[in-house]
Formats: C-alpha cells, structure tokens, sequence
C-alpha cells in the first residue's frame, strides 16, 4: 500500500489498480510500471527519478508541486491529468493520450513529446523552453502566458491553439505553419475568407 512519506527504490510493479489513491511525499525512485492503473488519484509534492511508467493508466490524477526527472512514459493515458506547480527534467513522452491534460505554472526542461494526442492540453503559464513536439495532436491546446523559446514543434497539429501570442521564440516546421494560420489571424484581428 502506498502512504505519505512512502519510498520505492528499484522496483517492478506490473497490473496493479491503485485507483484513487491519495498520498503525500512519495519517492519512486529506479522503478518500472507497466499496465499499472492510478486514476483519479492525488499525489502531491510526489518525487519520481530514474522510472519508466508503461502503458499505465494515469486519467484524471492530480499532482502538485510534484518532479519528475529522466523518466519514459510510453503508450499511457494521461487524459485529464493535473500536473500543477511541479517540474519536469529530461523526460519523454510516447504514443500517449494526454487530451485535456494540464501542466499550468510547471516547469518543463528538455521533455520530449513523440506521437501524443494532446488535444485541449492546457500549457497556461508553463515554461516550455527547450521542450520538443513530434508529431502531436495539440489541437485546441491552451498556451496562454507559457514561456516558448526555443520549444519545437516537428509535424503537429496547431488547429485553435489558443494563446498563440505567448509562441514567441518557438520553433515551427514550414508544414506545421497552416494549422496555426487560423489561430495566428485571429490573435491579430485578420479575418480569413
């Protein structure tokens, strides 16, 4: 069972429901999951180091002031995901579902997106800088106040990206450029016939 203040070092966690899990300060450190389910759990000021997380079910939990660091999260659901306050270093994300998922004022260095559907994703306030999205569906993402310099964006799609202004410094492949035409009009006030 899992409990505040828990530790886990070096462990292999494999088809386990741990829904609804609430716990404070918990420490994964050099672990693997794979088909675990944490959904609509709460897990705050959380510390993950070192771990791979595959084809986990994390939906609708929420973390706050949490860190995630050189960690893999591979084919996951990540719908609806709160990741507030907290930090992320040099972690990558492939093949997940992280529609609605939200990542408000958290802090992400050197993250790597590859192949995730993203639509709705809610960026507002995050520093994004140095992150890189390849071949994400962030459609209707939120990016209102983030901080974008030097952030890629490599065959995305950009349809109704709100706060598009806030993309100042951010990279964009030549084809990624149409999906944002509709958004970058609209934050200048031209109309498209």
């Amino acid at each position: 069972m899992i409990t505040d203040d828990a530790r886990f070092v070096a462990g292999h966690y494999r088809s386990l429901d741990l829904s609804g899990l609430r716990a404070e300060s918990v420490e994964v450190t050099r672990c693997r999951f794979e088909d675990v389910r944490l959904a609509g759990s709460r897990l705050d000021g959380v510390a993950i180091s070192d771990t791979a997380l595959d084809r986990c079910d994390l939906a609708n939990v929420t973390v706050g002031n949490g860190s995630l660091v050189t960690s893999t999260l591979t084919e996951s659901r990540l719908t609806g995901l709160s990741w507030t306050s907290g930090h992320m270093r040099d972690v990558e994300f492939t093949g997940c579902r992280a529609d609605l998922a939200g990542f408000r004022f958290a802090r992400l260095a050197k993250v790597r997106f590859r192949e995730c559907q993203m639509r709705g994703a809610d960026f507002q306030n995050a520093d994004l800088r140095g992150a890189v999205f390849t071949g994400c569906d962030l459609s209707g993402a939120q990016f209102s106040s983030a901080q974008l310099e030097g952030a890629r964006f490599v065959d995305c799609a950009l349809h109704d990206v709100r706060g598009v202004t806030s993309m100042r410094g951010a990279i964009v492949r030549t084809d990624d450029v149409l999906s944002l035409a509709h958004s970058l009009a609209a934050a200048l006030g031209i109309r498209i016939e």
